[in-house]
C-alpha cells in the first residue's frame, strides 16, 4: 500500500486559467511555454490550463516547450515576438520560463503583457511587486512536508491515512505577494 502527499499539477494549470480568464482583455492573444515534453506534471499543468480557460475570444497563438529553463524561455519568447505583433499574455509552466519571457519582452520594448508562472520564486515575487509579472502559483513544499509527517505519524499510530493528501497550490498576485516574500 502507498499513500500520496503532494499537490495537483492540474490545479496549478486551473489557477493560471482562472487568472487569465479574469484579467485578459477581450480578444486577447496569448502564448504558452510548456515544461519538458512527456513529463507528467508538464502535461497536467497544460491540460489544467487549456481545459479551464473558458474564454472563446482568447486565441492561443503558440505552444512550445522551453524545458523549464529560463534561457530557453527567453529564446522561445524572442522567436514569438518576431512572429506575433500582438501578445497579451504569456503562460509558463514554471517561473524560470516566465522570467525568461519577461527578459525577452523587456528587451523588445513590449509592455502590458500579463505573465503567469508557477513556483513562487523570490525573483518572480520581486517582479510581481515591480508590476512586471502578474501572477505565480506557489507549490507549498513546507506544507507538503508537514502533511507527509502527519501521514507517517498516523501509520505509526496504527491508523490508516487517506490514500491521497492534496496540498493546494496558492495563487500569488500583487495583492498578496508580501505574504510570500522573504
Amino acid at each position: 500500500k502507498y499513500f500520496y502527499v503532494g499537490s495537483s499539477n492540474l490545479d496549478a494549470g486551473k489557477l493560471q486559467a482562472q487568472f487569465m480568464h479574469d484579467h485578459l482583455p477581450k480578444d486577447a492573444q496569448i502564448v504558452y511555454l510548456q515544461g519538458t515534453l512527456g513529463l507528467y506534471h508538464s502535461n497536467e499543468r497544460y491540460k489544467g490550463f487549456t481545459e479551464n480557460l473558458n474564454r472563446p475570444d482568447v486565441k492561443i497563438l503558440a505552444v512550445q516547450s522551453a524545458d523549464y529553463d529560463r534561457a530557453k524561455g527567453m529564446a522561445v519568447t524572442e522567436d514569438w515576438i518576431q512572429s506575433f505583433p500582438q501578445i497579451d499574455g504569456v503562460v509558463a509552466a514554471n517561473d524560470q520560463m516566465a522570467l525568461g519571457a519577461l527578459q525577452a519582452l523587456k528587451a523588445a520594448g513590449r509592455q502590458n503583457v500579463l505573465i503567469s508562472g508557477i513556483d513562487g520564486l523570490q525573483d518572480t515575487l520581486k517582479a510581481i511587486v515591480d508590476g512586471d509579472i502578474a501572477h505565480s502559483v506557489f507549490q507549498n513544499a513546507s506544507a507538503q512536508a508537514d502533511a507527509a509527517v502527519k501521514v507517517v505519524e498516523e501509520i505509526k499510530a496504527g491508523k490508516t491515512p487517506k490514500d491521497e493528501t492534496i496540498v493546494p497550490f496558492e495563487p500569488i498576485t500583487k495583492e498578496n505577494v508580501n505574504k510570500y516574500l522573504k
